[in-house]
């Protein structure tokens, strides 16, 4: 309650008045000056989740950071193992990626304790990121999808931000980006096409979401705002075309192969992953975002349903195209998070939202992440 700055204020009484019945009042979040400690109470529970974390590393974590050191011991990065020699079936699309690991690895020593670190610090800054961007509907907007994706699921399928892994990435620009994308100028634009640039360099099923947001969003400027949809389709664009040539050979034939496993999660079992409560809010959200129809809220939306059908068309056919489809149910639950908090936010300004049912609305939204924390902390391997 104190983070939520619910207070019960009483009527005073003095001696020349008698006793009032006090009458309960609840401060509306909106109302709110400070919310810092929630904010450090949410990047508290994202700093618990690797608690039981059995290994220094997974398997993938370990290649990323031997690549790291191999490019500060003066060796580029290559298709081998470095810690066995041998080669890795791997396309060598990463190159930002291991750069960024090589230049944290070079100021903190180069030592596994220096890696392990980076692991929380990108946490902490997706979780302030994603507070910073869905405040524009109000503090307490932010501080729920700050906690939904603080308390996104993490396993070795999926990754997930309890990982040292390049998809985390995407859950501190993603916010960035579309704050760009939506509030900013032309100015801005730039700094959006360099993101873009180096996530495409970096991890492209990153980039590849992220674009296909701004994407949809551009087309719909386009109607209104010629001028801006045309600038940000641009930037979007350009970025991909100058890291085609890197990318091309992945897209053109990897994924577009069928896939030999079927994933463990299919789109029914979404909701549970996500959580019940945070998918009836994100339900409630699109409800208020179709109601509403602004565009920047509905260009987070179609984007949802599109990356959604994805994996429905995965689970159909068994293919997969632009993005691997493992590396798709993360970035929808962060969207899915935000959209969640902005129906929290519309639902606690209706009218018919007494006090009491408020209290239970942020009960029900506590338990939900709780919930969430005691599956990823009890997970026997990541």
């Amino acid at each position: 309650y104190s983070g939520w700055h619910m207070k019960l204020e009483y009527a005073s009484a003095t001696s020349s008045t008698p006793t009032a019945t006090p009458t309960p009042t609840v401060t509306p979040p909106n109302q709110t000056d400070d919310n810092s400690t929630s904010l450090i109470l949410i990047v508290g529970v994202y700093g618990y989740l690797h608690k039981n974390y059995f290994f220094p590393f997974h398997v993938d974590e370990w290649f990323h950071v031997g690549q790291a050191r191999s490019i500060i011991s003066g060796f580029r990065v290559t298709g081998i193992e470095p810690w066995t020699g041998l080669p890795i079936a791997a396309n060598m699309m990463e190159y930002g990626w291991h750069h960024i690991l090589a230049l944290w690895g070079w100021v903190t020593g180069n030592s596994l304790a220096g890696y392990m670190l980076l692991t929380p610090v990108m946490g902490i800054i997706a979780v302030i990121s994603t507070y910073w961007f869905a405040k524009r509907w109000g503090k307490p907007a932010g501080l729920i999808a700050a906690l939904f994706v603080a308390t996104l699921p993490a396993n070795v399928t999926l990754g997930g931000m309890t990982m040292l892994l390049p998809m985390n990435l995407f859950f501190i620009f993603m916010p960035i980006c579309l704050k760009i994308a939506f509030d900013f100028d032309r100015s801005w634009y730039p700094l959006l096409f360099g993101i873009l640039f180096f996530l495409w360099l970096a991890h492209p099923p990153t980039a590849a979401v992220i674009a296909i947001v701004i994407g949809i969003y551009s087309l719909i400027c386009l109607k209104d705002n010629r001028t801006k949809g045309i600038f940000l389709l641009g930037a979007n664009l350009l970025a991909f075309a100058l890291i085609l040539p890197n990318t091309i050979y992945i897209l053109s034939h990897k994924l577009t192969e069928p896939l030999s496993f079927r994933f463990w999660v299919d789109v029914g079992g979404l909701p549970f992953l996500f959580g019940i409560a945070p998918t009836v809010l994100f339900l409630i959200g699109a409800y208020f975002v179709i109601e509403k129809m602004r565009k920047e809220e509905l260009s987070m939306l179609t984007s949802t349903v599109f990356l959604i059908g994805m994996i429905i068309y995965y689970v159909n056919t068994g293919k997969t195209w632009l993005i691997p489809v493992n590396r798709i149910y993360l970035p929808v639950m962060a969207i899915m998070a935000i959209i969640a908090a902005f129906g929290f936010q519309e639902l606690w300004k209706s009218k018919w939202m007494k006090d009491h049912l408020k209290v239970v609305l942020v009960a029900l939204v506590l338990i939900s992440a709780g919930i969430n924390v005691y599956h990823n902390i009890n997970t026997d391997y990541y």
